[in-house]
This record gives C-alpha cells, structure tokens and sequence, in this order.
C-alpha cells in the first residue's frame, strides 16, 4: 500500500471532515505531484466513515436531563434518516466510557450498530442505509452511514455540494440495478423527510445523477490556503465527455479559484488524478502532456 492509500484509510476512519493535519498532507501531495492514483479522492470520500459495531458493545445509556445532551438531541433531531429496508431501526444518544456522547443507530434483527461521537458546535445530515444484495446466490447486507458535517458559518452552497459529491464514491459501488433502486429510494425518502433545502436537494440531485449515470467531477479542499473561508469546491458534470483522460479547466463552484484538474472519465464516473491552480504555463504544460483540454471556464 502506497502513502496516498495509507492517507485515504486514515481519513475514513473518523466521522467528520478530515483532520487540518491531514488536509496539509493531502494537499502538499496535490501540489507536489502531477499524477497520482485518488489523492483528492480522500475528501471526498471520508464524509462516508463511521464506527460499525456488530454484536455487543460495551456503551452506556446517557443519562436524561443534562443541558448539553438535551442541546445535542435537539441539533440531531429531523437531521438523520434511516434507511431501514425491512429491519426495525432505533436511534439514540449514548455515552462512552470516557463520557463523550454518541449518535447510535441499531438495526435491531440484523444485530448490527453503527455509532459516530456528536459535537454539539456542528449539524449533522445523516443518512443510513442497509443494502441488501446477492453474491453467487447468497443474500448480503450492507450497512453504510453518510454524514455530512455543517458548521455555523457553513453556506448553503457548500452544504449542498458536499451533500451532491461527496456521497456519491460510496453509492457508486451499488451499480446493479437492485441495488441502485434501494439506494434512489433511501435518497428520496431521506429528501423528503428533511426541511433544509440545501440538504433536500443535494439528495434529490445526487439520486438523478446515480439514476442517469452522470460523469461528475468533484473536489473539496480547505480555502485557507489560498485566503478563503470554507471549502474551494469543484463539481463539473462531464457526461457529454466520451471516456478517457483529461485535464479539466474549471472554476470553483464555492470559492474563487481556477485549477486545471486531471481527471480519468469512464462509464460513469470521474477518478480525479491530480490538481494545480490555472495559469497559461500550466495549460501549455498540461497540453503538452497528450492529455484532451476540456475548457468549462464560466469566462474566459
């Protein structure tokens, strides 16, 4: 296993955004190589990571009337939707032995629990799925939590794109039609259950470009280091495209930056290489190197 992967396995196992420690590393990587194998791929894929618990688990139930529980379970409360999928599900807060609180979700047949610790500074937009699928003739069930982590100052745009682009690595391995019609009906119902219209679209979107099999681009990295608040987040629909290599010019969709991004498109799906900010240099390089220029500058 290569640095990269080594950093794509740690961001996945936490269930916020990836640590400041690791952003640096993912993005001094970025700017260091012109080629690579997912390195942006980590942000996009660690807001798909929780803690799965099969069987029994050592957790205590918190206890009832304490300010800062009551203010967590009504920050969580209309935010989480739980695909069931035929099992009976149980959502609740509990503490570890440390004291730290605990959204757990149990899918009460199937014994299985999935858990992340909750921060009463953040939202949180989860969503839990159960998959169940076949496997040379055996049923299988899968467990999968998306969670999508949204502080105070956090704009609708990057809420909703984060919502639309980063969830889809996950859902993409649910290709058979089977299972790709659990997944758009768990994202529909879960639209339909919440009020916050950034979140309701970004999964009514994210389940038309499953259905349609879109090409997406998508990208999210911390602003600060080019003096910018939030997320610079990049999000291109490249499905007129035909399959192959490309390097993509594109502007921010939140934020204002301009990259040239190279990019693999196949079937249905965009498997972002590297990254560099636009100048004419950096397009003639990227010229240079054989790859297909795909111009999707608003100006130019």
């Amino acid at each position: 296993m290569n640095r990269e992967d080594e950093m794509i396995r740690e961001a996945l196992k936490v269930d916020v955004s990836p640590s400041e420690m690791l952003n640096n590393k993912i993005l001094r990587t970025v700017g260091r190589k012109k080629s690579g194998h997912g390195i942006l791929r980590a942000l996009a894929t660690a807001a798909a990571c929780l803690i799965v618990f099969v069987g029994t688990v050592t957790l205590v139930d918190a206890a009832s009337g304490g300010s800062l529980l009551e203010y967590v379970k009504e920050k969580l409360a209309g935010t989480s939707y739980i695909y069931g999928n035929g099992s009976t599900t149980t959502q609740e807060i509990v503490e570890d032995e440390d004291g730290k609180l605990m959204k757990k979700v149990t899918y009460v047949e199937d014994g299985v629990m999935m858990g992340h610790y909750v921060d009463s500074h953040t939202t949180e937009y989860s969503l839990y799925l159960k998959i169940v699928h076949t496997d040379r003739g055996r049923t299988i069930n899968s467990f999968y939590s998306m969670t999508t982590i949204a502080k105070d100052d956090t704009s609708d745009e990057e809420l909703y794109y984060s919502v639309r682009g980063s969830h889809r690595t996950v859902l993409l391995n649910f290709n058979k039609p089977d299972e790709k019609a659990q997944v758009l009906e768990a994202l529909r119902a879960a639209a339909e259950k919440t009020d916050v219209a950034a979140v309701r679209n970004g999964y009514l979107d994210l389940a038309d470009d499953l259905e349609e099999n879109r090409k997406i681009l998508y990208s999210s990295l911390p602003g600060e280091f080019w003096g910018e608040d939030g997320y610079i987040v990049f999000f291109e629909d490249l499905t007129d495209l035909p399959n192959g290599e490309y390097a993509v010019i594109a502007d921010s969709v939140v934020g204002n930056q301009c990259w040239i991004i190279e990019a693999q498109v196949t079937d249905n799906n965009v498997d972002v290489r590297s990254a560099i900010t636009y100048t004419e240099e950096n397009c003639e390089e990227a010229a240079g190197s054989g790859k297909t220029i795909c111009d999707r500058r608003k100006t130019r």
